[in-house]
């Protein structure tokens, strides 16, 4: 092993230089009840609750997806068996995600590679495969749809097979990625839908959701997957809420909704937690901070709910690596240590294996079991934002 040498300057990822160590001199001197307060209190940058993970423990949050449709309720189902508390489905590239039919040109000509990323759904029956042995009135659920073109599909057969199962819609909980903007931050697809009918769909199933299904998440604004294309935190924070800006500038011109009835249902986001501790923790505290003074100041928002920025984190995918795999665990367990210092309320821990395959059952297990030891073998979980008042958390 090569001698250590010490960087040639110590800074954040995204370029902000360190000090050696910090003081109180280095905190802002203005009303600490302005910038900090209390856990559940405004802004929330300490957290959006009381005693954080005393009261709500984050949810287990897992990516799921691959093979056929069989083969993905087998892995949602092993992996609410093992203690997940809510599933993500991921569907197949080539067929689902651009909407082609399964002996579409393009398809056939790369037929061994469907079914890596997810399963191809190509109807209702696909999605009832999937769904089977699995409440949707029980669990918290993300049915896929990560792009416009497929998220209404997605949703409307997640919601048919409720409906057909005799399940209220309004006892539905879960979220929609299907921020109109994903495609062109990080999910490039061949067809790209221009931005203004994606903001207009949208806006109509943001309005849909707030009249039918109230505890859904009609669309999650995707930090992470701007980040894993290469911009740095502070880039990260600034997508999130300029995309929601432009959610909430629309449904307001509209006229039917004011802004405390629907601006819930966009503060469920996600953010990336990887290679840099504290600047991705100070990350997560500002947004929630800046999501306050933004709905609050500028919007005139007052419903508590609606002021609360919701985050679930994904850990890097990026940084896993190829070469010895089984460090990705380390990785995976200081992504999440990150998570849960930053006070979010679910989290899927990316498997050691994200750099060779989808997720195999051993790799899937381990994420699992990284979050549960967390939670119940570290007593982190007992104090609300523990990093609260660090000077060098409270600089960045």
């Amino acid at each position: 092993m090569a001698d250590h040498k010490p960087p040639d300057k110590f800074e954040t990822l995204s370029g902000i230089p360190l000090k050696n160590v910090y003081t109180k001199e280095d905190v802002s001197s203005g009303d600490e009840r302005e910038w900090l307060g209390l856990p559940g209190q405004p802004p929330f940058t300490r957290g959006v609750y009381p005693n954080m993970y005393r009261q709500q423990p984050w949810r287990i949050f897992e990516l799921s997806g691959y093979g056929t449709p069989e083969d993905e309720r087998e892995r949602i189902l092993y992996l609410l068996s093992q203690g997940e508390t809510g599933f993500i489905m991921e569907i197949d590239q080539l067929t689902t995600y651009h909407m082609f039919d399964i002996d579409h040109p393009e398809v056939m000509a790369r037929k061994e590679d469907v079914g890596l990323t997810g399963p191809p759904l190509m109807s209702l029956a696909d999605y009832e495969t999937v769904l089977e042995g699995i409440n949707l009135d029980e669990v918290y659920a993300h049915p896929g749809g990560a792009v416009i073109q497929f998220a209404p599909f997605a949703h409307a057969s997640y919601f048919s097979i409720a409906q057909k199962r005799g399940i209220p819609l309004n006892k539905l909980r879960g979220t929609g990625q299907s921020d109109y903007f994903i495609s062109y931050l990080s999910c490039p697809i061949k067809e790209q839908i221009p931005p203004r009918p994606g903001l207009r769909l949208n806006c109509d199933f943001i309005e849909y959701c707030v009249e039918n299904v109230p505890k859904w998440v009609p669309v999650s604004i995707p930090g992470y997957n701007a980040s894993e294309s290469g911009i740095n935190a502070y880039q990260e924070v600034a997508v999130v809420l300029a995309n929601a800006i432009e959610y909430v500038e629309e449904v307001l011109r509209r006229g039917r909704l004011g802004i405390d009835d629907f601006a819930y249902g966009i503060g469920g986001v996600n953010f990336a937690a990887g290679r840099d501790f504290f600047e991705d923790v100070a990350k997560m505290r500002a947004a929630r901070r800046m999501w306050y003074k933004l709905l609050s100041k500028t919007y005139g928002a007052t419903d508590p709910k609606a002021l609360k920025m919701r985050i679930h984190v994904v850990t890097t995918g990026s940084w896993m690596t190829y070469e010895q795999p089984l460090n990705n665990i380390i990785r995976g367990s200081l992504y999440c240590l990150t998570a849960a210092f930053a006070g979010v309320q679910s989290v899927g821990v990316s498997s050691f294996d994200e750099a060779i395959s989808g997720p195999s059952e051993e790799a899937h297990t381990i994420a699992v079991r990284t979050q549960q030891i967390i939670q119940e073998e570290s007593n982190i979980t007992s104090v609300a934002d523990p990093l609260g008042g660090s000077y060098l958390v409270e600089k960045l």
